[in-house]
């Protein structure tokens, strides 16, 4: 059993390749135009249960799998990057209005420390009257 459950796998990857190097088979040239009528180069593929992702293990078209992968991390990358960036802008903000609202703080403060000034000198005033 083992020996002819290898013997598909290592015929299976010879199938995807004539589509992917139709510029070195002059024959291939034809199938891409009958692949869209003729449905029986495509299935082997798709229709084969037991390796659904044929193209993403098979050693032999590793250039068309690779760019994907490489692409899809790119775009998360610039997402991360993005979202990275717009955190720090969110940070940045936050950190100035904290610095304003501590300054209108003090600022307050300067204030009621001055009407305490005020305050106390009515009341001397008042004492001095009095």
């Amino acid at each position: 059993m083992p020996a002819s459950q290898s013997q598909p796998q290592s015929q299976e990857p010879t199938y995807p390749p004539p589509p992917h190097e139709s510029s070195q088979h002059p024959s291939s040239s034809q199938f891409p135009s009958a692949s869209s009528t003729s449905p029986t180069p495509t299935p082997p593929a798709s229709h084969s249960p037991t390796r659904p992702p044929p193209a993403s293990h098979s050693p032999t078209p590793p250039p068309p799998a690779s760019p994907l992968p490489s692409e899809a991390h790119q775009s998360q990358q610039h997402q991360q990057q993005q979202q990275l960036q717009q955190l720090q802008q969110q940070i940045q903000q936050q950190h100035q209005q904290i610095q304003q609202q501590q300054q209108q703080i003090q600022q307050q403060q300067q204030q009621i420390q001055q009407q305490h000034k005020q305050i106390q000198q009515q009341h001397q005033q008042i004492q001095q009257q009095h």
